[in-house]
């Protein structure tokens, strides 16, 4: 068998071309594409298609219909009007330069002659309203230094024996109303034992008194837990009214430093307020006594040209 013909490679010149036309045309779109009319508060800015330019491609000789475009910035209304007025002040000012540079060339060649006179010498009596500068002002008032005293804080609270007295007497009146209830119920516990023929000493009453005495010293426990309760009652209402006057002091102390603050704040405003007023009659009478001066020495300066 033979082996069949090799494909035929492709033209180079082909591929050039081809490769050529693509860039264009991409080059061509993105053109089109980066060409995005913009309006902004300045004004507008447009792109238009104003020609066409035909160029030839020096390898394959093809013809491309390049297109040309054109920019055209158009400015807003208030941008037109500032534009006016600006080249309006570069006008009439190229018009005085103009006007003033052709004095000083008619100065210029005028020959000096001194014996026509010349500006007077400047007169020191002219400098007038030249006040005294204020070396001093009102500070405003004293500084705040102290303020009220608002109250001791509150430390302790309570008797020195933690309300034991209390406790006690809540104990003692318990035990008053308990005490003749429990020994009636003893006497009836052995009434009963002895109506049922029990002994005293005997197991069966050891063991009926032994219930009979849990139960009068629960009772007297729970007397003395409510005694306890009672005191415990007593020391939180007072721990709560220490806390209430410790509050009502720190109340009392934020406000009293409050008005301080304001009085002292108000105090250097009025200091400040003060020495603006002070700075700006200075600085008034500096611009004053200036300006007298430099036309005394004008006057000083132009004699003295004229005289060289």
């Amino acid at each position: 068998m033979s082996k069949p013909d090799p494909p035929q490679p492709p033209s180079p010149f082909a591929t050039a071309a081809a490769a050529t036309g693509t860039n264009v045309g991409t080059a061509i779109a993105n053109k089109y594409l980066n060409q995005v009319n913009q309006v902004t508060p300045q004004g507008r800015l447009d792109y238009n298609q104003t020609g066409n330019y035909a160029w030839t491609d020096p390898t394959s000789g093809q013809v491309y219909n390049i297109p040309s475009f054109t920019a055209t910035q158009t400015p807003s209304a208030q941008q037109q009007a500032i534009q006016g007025q600006q080249e309006a002040a570069a006008y009439n000012l190229a018009g005085m330069a103009n006007a003033q540079s052709g004095r000083v060339s008619g100065l210029l060649s005028t020959p000096f002659d001194p014996n026509s006179g010349g500006p007077a010498r400047g007169d020191a009596s002219t400098i007038t309203n030249a006040q005294k500068a204020a070396t001093s002002f009102n500070p405003g008032g004293q500084i705040q230094t102290q303020f009220g005293n608002a109250g001791d804080i509150t430390r302790t609270y309570g008797p020195a024996d933690n309300f034991s007295a209390d406790r006690q007497r809540v104990e003692d009146s318990l035990m008053a109303r308990m005490n003749p209830q429990l020994a009636i119920e003893r006497k009836n516990v052995e009434q009963r034992l002895a109506d049922q023929g029990i002994r005293y000493g005997s197991q069966a009453y050891t063991s009926a008194m032994d219930d009979y005495n849990r139960q009068s010293n629960d009772a007297r426990f729970a007397a003395v837990g409510q005694a306890g309760a009672e005191q415990q009652r007593m020391n939180q209402m007072a721990g709560s009214l220490a806390a209430f006057q410790n509050d009502a002091q720190g109340q009392a102390y934020q406000q009293a430093l409050g008005r301080g603050t304001f009085a002292n704040a108000a105090q250097g405003q009025q200091f400040t307020q003060n020495a603006a007023g002070a700075a700006f009659n200075n600085a008034g009478l500096a611009q004053q006594l200036a300006q007298a001066q430099s036309g005394f020495n004008a006057q000083n300066t132009a004699r003295n040209a004229y005289l060289q």
